[in-house]
């Protein structure tokens, strides 16, 4: 099934091009779009919303956020949400409790994508700005204030227009491949955020799709799709050799070209034999990446493609719970609030001008009160695991 986010959202039968379903109430906000186990998830344009779609037309639920979305990301427990100030939010998709909310780009959020099974997020914005946080860090310090991302990488000029990440479950093989207006394409280690080599091409990038085996990554720009080979044969041993590494920059003007006006939007088959393009002007056409020709156009939808998505569908979907504004820090069973818990207290002034005229009295303090002690409970259960995640974390760095 290809889905296709334009002005609305459709989906269609790659084979025949026929249309499957086209859903209601649905005003897509550019790029806003994520397929999950909870189903299909569009950011509204216009408004803090998204809606979960799941086997019928009209939307499941509508998920009310506290202000425009501009990215998201949905993990097994996790919902990452971006906003157009540059805000960070992550829910928990147990509770729906907005577990952590901080600053993080200069500009908007264009891209969020979970690794590692969702202990690590990877986001990026229009401040040409890629950041790589720890989940576990983002969520249980919420208390203690903002964080740092672990890596901040800065090899980019000019807003990020594609992000994707290795289709592999070995953290030190991850790799993030990131496009740009600034025409270069970038390949970081996710687990060091190393820049193991750059692709420059002759044209301004606005989209990005990359092999599942990593045999070539496919870029979009105001002329057509670019196809930049990660292996090519070698003159001197006559072998396939990988392409760059080291830090390399390698130039690919003048690479493949499959010629569209205005691409958009870049997504790959299941078999990585086809190459879906969207355009600005709502076609969606494929392509064999084999023999570089047209294979199909399929109907054009309204307004510009801003995001393509190729999956199988599902007949189960659980309900998304819903979202709260307020920010919670959920550690194992027990919900820290986010602001300090201060205790109220009375001031006593005969027992002061007892003290001071130095009187001998016995000043007789109050008892803690109860949700001082279940504070203090929970604060020593929080203690305990983060103490475990950290030697956990260590023993995973020394392996």
């Amino acid at each position: 099934m290809l889905y296709i986010a334009g002005a609305g959202l459709t989906s269609i039968d790659q084979a025949t091009g026929n249309s499957v379903k086209s859903y209601k109430q649905c005003e897509m906000q550019k790029g806003v779009f994520a397929l999950s186990p909870f189903g299909l998830l569009a950011g509204q344009a216009n408004k803090p919303l998204i809606h979960q779609y799941t086997m019928k037309e009209t939307p499941l639920k509508k998920l009310i956020l506290s202000e425009k979305v501009s990215a998201i990301a949905v993990s097994l427990d996790w919902l990452a949400v971006g906003s157009q100030s540059g805000r960070l939010h992550i829910y928990s998709l147990l509770s729906g409790s907005l577990v952590a909310s901080q600053d993080a780009h200069f500009q908007a959020l264009t891209h969020l994508a979970f690794a590692d099974g969702g202990a690590a997020l990877v986001s990026a914005g229009a401040d040409a700005r890629v950041l790589i946080w720890r989940v576990a860090d983002l969520v249980a310090t919420q208390r203690d204030g903002a964080i740092e991302a672990a890596y901040i990488l800065t090899a980019h000029s000019l807003p990020i227009t594609g992000l994707v990440l290795s289709k592999t479950d070995i953290l030190r093989d991850i790799r993030l491949f990131t496009s740009s207006l600034d025409a270069t394409v970038c390949v970081f280690s996710l687990f060091t955020g190393q820049l193991l080599h750059t692709f420059v091409v002759d044209k301004p990038l606005t989209a990005l799709a990359v092999d599942p085996a990593e045999r070539a990554i496919y870029v979009g720009s105001e002329d057509g799709v670019r196809t930049l080979p990660l292996y090519r044969h070698s003159q001197v041993t006559r072998r396939l050799e990988a392409v760059g590494g080291a830090g390399a920059i390698v130039s690919f003007e003048g690479a493949t070209l499959f010629e569209c006006s205005q691409v958009t939007s870049l997504a790959l088959s299941q078999d990585a034999t086809n190459l879906y393009v969207g355009d600005n002007d709502g076609v969606v056409s494929s392509w064999d990446v084999g023999t570089e020709q047209l294979v199909k156009k399929y109907k054009p939808v309204k307004g510009p493609i801003t995001a393509l998505v190729v999956a199988s569908p599902s007949s189960q979907y659980a309900e998304l719970p819903s979202l709260q504004r307020v920010v919670e820090t959920e550690i194992g069973d027990c919900v820290l609030p986010a602001e300090p818990f201060v205790p109220s207290f009375s001031f006593d002034l005969d027992c002061a001008m007892d003290i001071f005229s130095h009187q001998a009295q016995t000043v007789v303090t109050e008892e803690p009160s109860e949700e001082l002690e279940q504070l203090r409970a929970k604060s020593k259960q929080y203690d305990q695991l983060k103490n475990m995640y950290d030697e956990l974390w260590a023993r995973h760095i020394r392996k």
